[in-house]
Order: structure tokens, then C-alpha cells, then sequence
């Protein structure tokens, strides 16, 4: 698994952050508490400022042609490279995340790995799993996780529910030190230990 790493951070006691990081982001950090930090940090960013260019976007319907192409030009523009970052430096730590707890999940072969066990998934159990880890400690409902995960409103409560099942078997099978909870009236979530 690779990971992109800022070139110019340099390990100190007084560490100069690499441009583009937050104060107190490390990269090189061995706790993956730390890297489930920044995953939720980006993710709560990236929600931000996708409501905000989004708001922005429907501003432009009142605006002459001339100040539409200003402000696409200008704070359309940096709000979506902005956006972009927060991107990278999201999927950045959901990899640091997994490679600190020993998760490889790999969703084209649809095999996971974890401390020298493995175990193949369904295609669906894989588009589950894929979408637990990239939200971890959230809460999905039934209804949410065939729209997100299968793209199919369609399937019924015990149908997801049955993956769930399925998916907890394999989490035990490799042994992965999380635990996909049940939460009544909430739905489901994946809880690294």
C-alpha cells in the first residue's frame, strides 16, 4: 500500500508542517487513533465546503453574466481546488488509518487481509465493506446502505441485513479488531477497537 507523504515535513521536536497540512496533522504518526482523527476530521471538511460551494454554485442564478464568470473564476475555483485537497489528504488517512491496524482491503479482488489472514467477499458484501470503512463509526440505515453501497433502493431491510451478518462472519475471520455494531433505530456502524 502506498502512501503519499508531504516531502517537506522533517521529524523534530519542533516539526515545521509541510504547506497544505494542519497544525498538529502528522503524517508519520504510529497511532491509529491519531489517523481515525484526521479521517473524521477531513470528512466533517469535506462536507463543509461541498455544502458551501454548493450554496455558492446557486448564488450565480441572480448574477449578471460578467459577475457569474468573476466569481466562478475566482471563489468557485479556489473553493474547488480547496475541495480537491481535502480530498486527497481524506483518502490519505483513510490508507494511513488501515495500514496502522493491518487492514488490507483490496475492493477489485474483493480480499481482505489482516496480520497474515485472509478472506474473499461477495461482490456485495465487498461494495458494504467499502463503504463501512470509508465511514467509520458512522451510522447507516438499512435504506442508506442500499442506496450507497448497491445503488438500489429496492432491496429490503432483511436483505441488508443479511450482508451485515455476512460481512460480521468475515470480520471475524481475519480476526480485524473491529466490531460492526448494531445500533437500534440508528442502524449499523463499523467500530475499530
Amino acid at each position: 500500500m502506498d502512501l503519499e507523504m508531504p516531502k517537506s515535513k522533517e521529524k523534530s521536536d519542533t516539526a515545521v508542517e509541510a504547506p497544505g497540512l494542519i497544525v498538529g496533522e502528522d503524517p508519520d504518526t504510529e497511532h491509529p487513533l491519531d489517523a481515525r482523527h484526521w479521517v473524521n476530521v477531513y470528512q466533517e471538511l469535506l462536507s463543509f465546503h461541498s455544502a458551501q460551494l454548493g450554496r455558492m454554485s446557486g448564488e450565480l442564478e441572480g448574477m449578471s453574466e460578467s459577475a457569474r464568470r468573476g466569481v466562478e473564476s475566482g471563489d468557485l475555483a479556489t473553493r474547488r481546488a480547496h475541495i480537491h485537497h481535502v480530498r486527497e489528504r481524506l483518502d490519505f488517512w483513510d490508507k494511513r488509518s488501515m495500514q496502522l491496524a493491518g487492514v488490507d482491503f483490496d475492493v477489485a479482488t474483493r480480499r481482505l487481509r489482516h496480520r497474515g489472514r485472509e478472506v474473499r467477499l461477495t461482490r456485495r458484501e465487498s461494495q458494504l465493506l467499502d463503504l463501512l470503512l470509508r465511514h467509520p463509526g458512522r451510522d447507516f440505515n438499512t435504506t442508506a446502505i442500499a442506496a450507497m453501497a448497491w445503488q438500489d433502493r429496492r432491496l429490503s431491510s432483511e436483505q441488508v441485513r443479511t450482508y451485515i451478518v455476512r460481512v460480521r462472519e468475515k470480520l471475524a475471520q481475519v480476526a480485524l479488531p473491529a466490531e460492526l455494531r448494531t445500533h437500534p433505530r440508528r442502524g449499523y456502524a463499523l467500530l475499530f477497537d
